[in-house]
This record gives C-alpha cells, sequence and structure tokens, in this order.
C-alpha cells in the first residue's frame, strides 16, 4: 500500500532539502512528535535518527535508516518501531518550479493477508492523516525556519542550531500552496 503527498516550498531546492531532510526540524511541521534526534551518520547512506511521537494516545520511538541520500534532489529511509524490522519505506524528491521547490513524498508499506492486513490498512490510514496535516504546516515552517536559521548564523559566526518548539500552526497558512492532488492512496 502506497500514499503519495507533496508541498510546494517558497525556498531553493538546496534550502528546501537541508530542511526537510533534517530530521531535527521534522517536530515543526509533524503533529505529536515529541522528539527527534540524529546521529553523527545522518546525511549518507545508512545513516540513522530516531523519532518520538505521540501515536493513538501513546508515546512510540521509531528508528529511521537512511537507504538514499542525493541532496539538493532525494533521500529515502525506512522507519521501524521499537525495535522491530522496518517496514515503511519513505522517499522525499524535490524539483524546482518558479515559485521555489516542489516536494513529492512517498511512503509505502507492504500489506499483508488476512486479519494483519486490515491492520496495515488502519495504520495507512493514520499515517494518511499525519502526512495532509504535515505537508499543510511545511511550507511555513520551512520558510520560517530556513529564516531563523540565516538569523541565528548571522549572529553566531555560522552556527545555525536553532532550538524549536513544537506549536499547532493554523490549516490555512497565508503564502503557502499546497500541491492540487496532495495526497494520493493507491495499492491494497
Amino acid at each position: 500500500m502506497r500514499i503519495t503527498y507533496g508541498a510546494e516550498l517558497p525556498l531553493p531546492a538546496e534550502e528546501a532539502f537541508a530542511f526537510v531532510a533534517d530530521p531535527l526540524n521534522w517536530p515543526l511541521f509533524f503533529p505529536g512528535r515529541l522528539a527527534a534526534a540524529k546521529d553523527d551518520d545522518w546525511g549518507r547512506v545508512g545513516g540513522h535518527a530516531r523519532l518520538t511521537s505521540i501515536i493513538l494516545g501513546r508515546p512510540m520511538t521509531m528508528d529511521v535508516e537512511l537507504t538514499e541520500w542525493d541532496p539538493p534532489n532525494a533521500f529515502r529511509y525506512t522507519v521501524s518501531r521499537e525495535g522491530g524490522p522496518a517496514n515503511d519505506d519513505n522517499r522525499r524528491t524535490f524539483q524546482p518550479v518558479p515559485q521555489g521547490t516542489r516536494l513529492i513524498g512517498t511512503t509505502e508499506i507492504p500489506t499483508r493477508p488476512g486479519p494483519a492486513g486490515l491492520v496495515d490498512r488502519l495504520q495507512m490510514a493514520l499515517v494518511r492523516r499525519l502526512f495532509v496535516t504535515a505537508m499543510t504546516r511545511l511550507p511555513r515552517a520551512a520558510a520560517t525556519g530556513t529564516a531563523a536559521r540565516r538569523r541565528v548564523a548571522r549572529r553566531t559566526g555560522g552556527d545555525t542550531t536553532v532550538r524549536a518548539v513544537d506549536e499547532e500552526q493554523p490549516d490555512s497558512h497565508r503564502g503557502s500552496r499546497l500541491l492540487d492532488d496532495p495526497l494520493r492512496v493507491s495499492g491494497g
């Protein structure tokens, strides 16, 4: 089962990639993210990160491993939950457009037969809902986060670490635009 989603970011491809590919920024636009950490090997194939989110009211830690790294064009990663096998395949591609950069993402999970397949479909429905919200928030978060990094870099002589607060943002953002068909679900 596969979902496809996207957004247009008001940034050049290099900046859009740098923002979206950094797991430390994901709490700025994904709902329910409590914490994000990346290992020193993040930014190359085999790199790792960890995310802790609230899923159905309880914290869940997910391990992320990069399987493709091609700045500023694409990155891909798998997700495993709480020590289990990696079953989510996630890819992000970045395409320059006149207004900035178009992000196209996909998430795919295998669908198991029988009752387990129902669980897979429910999981993908939850993932779909998360991505609808994330893609709505992303253009503003990317523009705001990138501008904040520039300000911090000017003040600190190049250190671009920004501490983020996960705040609820409204679904409509002035100056941001989702793709005409931000999310498609296929397979199954």
